[in-house]
Parts: C-alpha cells; structure tokens; sequence
C-alpha cells in the first residue's frame, strides 16, 4: 500500500492501475493497515487525492480494463465502477491523514 501511494503521488502522469491497485489492496486486504505512513508519505497524500480525481474513465478504460479477464471486463469495465474505486481510495486517503 505504501509503494503504490508512493507511487500515485510520485509519477509525472498518473497511472489508472496504481489507482485500481490500491482499491483493490484496501477491498481484499482488511488486515492490512500503511500505517503509520512514513514522513515523506504523509506529506504526499494531498498529492496522491488529487492524482485520483484526476484520472478520468477513459484513462482507466485504456489502461487497465484491457488487462482484465473478460468477466472483469463486464464487471470493472463501467464508469460506475471506475466511480466505486476511486470513491475507495479517496475514502481512504483521507482516513490516513
């Protein structure tokens, strides 16, 4: 989870898949708790919320849904989905500051 908030906040261009990887770590790992979130973290989390409003549909449509299975094509492939994901990950951040 660090690596991927590291990596959301970090990169010239944000990338869907650190978006849906996070979703996906904070969905199946309940266990699994960043924190604490290390300095340098910490101070990149506004950074990283904004990286996930700002990846829009058809970024993600193109970066990952192609790389799903095509039940999770059907499944993930929706705008409503890509909303779900990202209202995650927002949720999320936010709890970590």
């Amino acid at each position: 989870m660090r690596q991927k908030i590291g990596a959301l906040a970090g990169r010239k261009e944000p990338q869907a898949r650190d978006i849906w990887d996070l979703d996906h770590l904070f969905r199946t790992r309940k266990d699994a708790d960043p924190q604490p979130l290390p300095p340098h973290l910490q101070k990149s989390l506004a950074v990283a919320l904004n990286r996930v409003l700002e990846v829009s549909f058809p970024v993600y449509k193109s970066q990952v849904v192609p790389f799903l299975t095509p039940e999770h094509q059907e499944i993930f492939g929706t705008t409503e989905a890509w909303d779900r994901m990202r209202e995650c990950v927002v949720d999320r951040l936010v709890e970590l500051r």
